[in-house]
């Protein structure tokens, strides 16, 4: 028996929920989807002044982040609450290791860009 489209999109939706939850089992998967939603620009502001054009791109970033939030609430509403601890837990343990190492050149932590 032949699947109809709707049966193939739902499987297909029910199986990216798996894979989202998937990810989201371990901290580095978290910290990973944190990582590609402040990539998409998801925590800053679209509006440059200057340049629509940049405006309209980084709004375009920002609706991927929003889809792909959606997406996260879908699989599993308690998802983005744990990215948000851990991105606090990563941003403590940031801030304590400078001020153990005052000195210590802050790019040089292995943690640059994130």
């Amino acid at each position: 028996m032949a699947l109809t489209k709707r049966q193939i999109e739902a499987e297909a939706r029910r199986q990216r929920q798996r894979d989202i939850k998937a990810v989201a089992r371990t901290p580095e998967g978290l910290r990973f989807i944190c990582s590609v939603l402040e990539t998409l620009g998801l925590y800053r502001l679209s509006f440059n002044a200057e340049n629509t054009h940049a405006t309209a791109f980084r709004e375009g970033e920002r609706n991927a982040g929003l889809r792909l939030l959606a997406q996260l609430d879908e699989a599993d509403p308690g998802i983005y609450l744990r990215i948000i601890q851990s991105k606090q837990e990563q941003k403590d343990r940031e801030r304590i290791e400078r001020e153990r190492n005052p000195d210590a050149d802050p790019d040089t932590s292995g943690h640059a860009g994130q």
